[in-house]
């Protein structure tokens, strides 16, 4: 009779054996709520294992200014830089597709400052917590994370130039140029205005011009542009030339406004064809949401930017 209570408990036990090893296996890490998160510092690169990783109401709340498509997997790390100065995030290294949620402070709708796929850009503040919220953007539920925090780049440097000279020609459009002078810029919007007096008559146009980045590699570029006005036509005289300039770069814009005049001369032989104008150009690519600032541009993401500059 020993002999089967031994053999029962023995095979009790191990029963229990595989259940309890499963139940380890399966148990989320210690970062999967903000209050595990894990502290980080300028230049490290983490390798997570997120696949027992949870979202739960807390992520679907965080997510109604971003508009993932998923949440899954989310895990938390934290970040409190010693200088202002601007840090990026990368996870492209990962097996699984995936962003961020970035917020100062304890993370809530108020706090949230920026969200996006892959790699993502803030402007940080001296002695302020950043909470990384990192998570799979499909319905794969993690995977092998591979997340690094990297010094941000320079903010862009522009200097715009309008020539003291342009171009009326006999249909009644004119040419205006300059230069441009910029680094550290993925593209270059000028937004112009151009005035010309005629008797009592304001003669006005309006243009724009979007620059690549090749033009920022710290050398001084020619812009022209052909304006057509709406309400009257340009002629030989002076003209005042208004530009609102913005050069954008992975996580900072410049803008710089200018003001000049320039001497319109008149030029015979065939007028100039209008080219339509271009609005003020951004991220174009399908996201999840829209935010005012700029931030890590990718062809393809749900959002790329700061909610708050």
């Amino acid at each position: 009779m020993k002999t089967a209570r031994l053999v029962i408990s023995i095979v009790a036990v191990a029963a229990l054996v595989p259940l309890t090893a499963s139940a380890a296996l399966a148990a989320p890490p210690a970062n999967d709520k903000p209050v595990g998160a894990i502290a980080m510092s300028l230049g490290d690169t983490v390798n997570q294992d997120t696949t027992q990783a949870t979202t739960g109401t807390l992520d679907a709340k965080l997510n109604q200014n971003c508009g993932a498509p998923f949440t899954n997997a989310s895990v938390w790390y934290t970040y409190t830089p010693s200088q202002n100065g601007s840090f990026i995030l990368d996870m492209s290294q990962s097996d699984y597709s995936g962003g961020f949620m970035i917020f100062a402070g304890h993370p809530s709708l108020r706090t949230l400052q920026a969200c996006g796929p892959t790699t993502l850009g803030l402007d940080g503040v001296a002695g302020t917590t950043y909470y990384f919220m990192v998570f799979s953007d499909t319905d794969v539920n993690g995977g092998n994370l591979v997340l690094s925090l990297q010094q941000g780049p320079p903010p862009p440097h522009i200097k715009v130039t309008v020539n003291p000279t342009g171009t009326a020609y006999a249909n009644g459009n004119a040419r205006v140029g300059g230069t441009v002078k910029c680094k550290n810029a993925q593209f270059v919007d000028i937004e112009g205005q151009m005035t010309q007096i005629w008797k009592r008559v304001k003669i006005v146009a309006f243009f724009g011009k979007v620059l690549p980045s090749t033009v920022c590699d710290g050398q001084a570029h020619a812009w022209t542009k052909v304006v057509t006005s709406d309400n009257g036509l340009y002629a030989a005289g002076d003209a005042t030339v208004n530009l609102d300039t913005l050069a954008c770069g992975e996580i900072d814009c410049t803008e710089v406004l200018t003001s000049a005049t320039t001497t319109l001369h008149e030029a015979p032989g065939s007028p100039a064809a209008s080219t339509a104008v271009s609005p003020r150009s951004g991220n174009s690519a399908a996201c999840w949401s829209s935010s005012p600032g700029s931030a890590i541009r990718t062809s393809s993401c749900w959002m790329g930017g700061r909610l708050s500059s």
